[in-house]
């Protein structure tokens, strides 16, 4: 009843506005074709939760329905677009670009797309037309202000207290960031996005996080469909196949390809990763700078030289292959590979300041995703490197009394699900980690096993949309180090240490 209802509304919505025909399809009514394809979509949408009052049995694919139908299913799935996943996403984006003129009658806001006014305003308007422009150009951004704080105490005694405790310096920082995103043609779509940032000492980072204040590009890359595979080009990072990794969070130029079949999605990913090769300060005790130790120069705390994945700034190539089962619409299962390899000389620097070979690592991993209830999701993480065992490199310290240490875990306890679009919505997360010393991988939390030391800890984060588009984030960090990124003796009592960082975040959504 509930949907010959909206049938109806429908007619009598078509009815009032005829005079708009001319600016929808030729005929909104006409029955979209079978061979499209946009019934599978629809089907995977409903499948996947992204159409409220559908379900599986509810929706029959080889049913037709009129393009104004489509237009329909269409804006349900848009209302739940943040809940989708990239391929979801895109699925959804196919059917605002086919069904725009539909949704635009309908008054749903299609980015992009203005409006349609009536044809008297149209024949009264004035000023300079504006051609050629990308077709659907979508700009956004976000601005955010970050404070730290926090203290640290060491195994000989010493502690940091305050700004001292995390961050030092660079404690508080203003940070914008501009996304472009804009069709290609021939279903591609391009992204754009720049990032800067402004601190308290005025660092440069690597990794796009250029914090002297200036514009940098952060991420430059094509996505689109070559026969049935979906190819993304450029300089990106995250997973391509939806998946919720904890390996790997970090930019990369490359290339990636992924295919969908059933409930699997299959890809893979070949690309440099960042790494820094900057120029020394002169400043050896300043905050966050680079090091010079007579053969390297480089920057060690971010990228991925931030952990025993990438020493001394080394650099490497990766090889990823990532494959993805949607088990149900409330549960999936991940799995991940990567092999890196080190271009450049292949040398690094052991903890005890001697020549040896990075050992071109090979990482694995599994992730396990359930949506427990509407409102609780939970994540788990396993990870695992080959680290251990090889005879040409320090990582071989890691047998003996020591044990391999080559193991990194984690789980994800998500309450809620806040959307800066939608005032008053708030979400909990707590994230409970492990990263032994030599596990060999830049972790996408911000608890990292860096330079080969192994931390351990949790992240209490909580997030709150007062009104749209501006978000509080409140943050706890606790951590621990499991190991020495040193092998001197006069070192060691700076090796070993545990901390707590307090962070306070102001967003604001354009």
């Amino acid at each position: 009843m509930q949907k010959k209802k909206i049938m109806l509304g429908l007619a009598v919505f078509a009815a009032l506005n005829v005079g708009n025909y001319a600016f929808a399809s030729d005929n909104p009514f006409a029955t979209v074709p079978q061979k499209t394809g946009y019934y599978q979509d629809v089907a995977s949408l409903v499948h996947a939760g992204l159409i409220d009052g559908y379900t599986d049995a509810d929706f029959n694919a080889k049913h037709p329905l009129t393009r104004y139908e489509m237009a329909v299913f269409t804006a349900k799935a848009m209302s739940n677009s943040q809940n989708a996943d990239a391929d979801n996403t895109q699925r959804i984006q196919k059917l605002m670009k086919e069904f725009q003129s539909e949704l635009t009658d309908l008054h749903v806001r299609v980015p992009g797309v203005k409006a349609k006014k009536s044809s008297s305003s149209k024949s009264s308007a004035k000023g300079p037309k504006v051609k050629n422009l990308p077709m659907n150009w979508d700009v956004s951004g976000l601005m955010r202000f970050r404070l730290d704080g926090g203290r640290k105490d060491y195994a000989n005694g010493t502690s940091k207290h305050g700004a001292d405790g995390f961050g030092g310096q660079k404690n508080k920082q203003l940070m914008w960031q501009l996304f472009n995103k804009f069709d290609i043609g021939g279903g591609w779509k391009g992204e754009l996005d720049f990032i800067g940032a402004k601190d308290g000492n005025g660092d440069k980072r690597t990794t796009g996080e250029n914090t002297d204040g200036y514009a940098d590009v952060n991420k430059m890359f094509a996505t689109g469909p070559i026969g049935k595979t979906k190819w993304r080009i450029g300089r990106t990072k995250g997973s391509f196949v939806g998946a919720k990794s904890m390996v790997m969070g970090q930019y990369y130029e490359g290339g990636d390809v992924s295919y969908r079949t059933g409930k699997w999605n299959f890809g893979a990913a070949w690309g440099k990763v960042d790494y820094v090769n900057n120029a020394f300060t002169g400043d050896p005790s300043a905050i966050n700078t680079v090091t010079k130790d007579g053969k390297y120069i480089y920057k060690a705390e971010r990228g991925v030289s931030g952990s025993d994945m990438n020493p001394d700034g080394l650099g490497v190539y990766m090889t990823q292959l990532q494959f993805k089962n949607q088990v149900n619409k409330d549960l999936a299962v991940d799995f991940g590979y990567w092999h890196l390899q080190a271009h450049g000389q292949n040398l690094i620097k052991d903890g005890a300041e001697k020549d040896c070979k990075y050992p071109n690592p090979d990482l694995g991993e599994v992730n396990v995703d359930w949506q427990a209830t509407p409102k609780l999701d939970i994540t788990g993480h396993f990870a695992m490197s080959n680290m251990r065992g090889r005879a040409d490199n320090y990582f071989d310290k890691s047998k003996g009394k020591d044990g391999d240490k080559n193991k990194a875990y984690a789980v994800t306890f998500r309450w809620g699900k806040v959307q800066p679009v939608k005032a008053h919505s708030r979400q909990f997360q707590l994230d409970l980690i492990h990263m032994e010393q030599f596990t060999g991988i830049k972790s996408t939390y911000d608890l990292k096993n860096k330079m080969g030391e192994g931390q351990q800890g949790f992240i209490a984060d909580y997030r709150y949309v007062p009104v749209k588009n501006v978000m509080f984030d409140f943050r706890w960090m606790h951590y621990k180090t499991l190991g020495m990124n040193s092998y001197k003796a006069s070192d060691f009592g700076k090796s070993f240490y545990h901390g707590n960082q307090y962070r306070f975040q102001l967003y604001y959504y354009f």
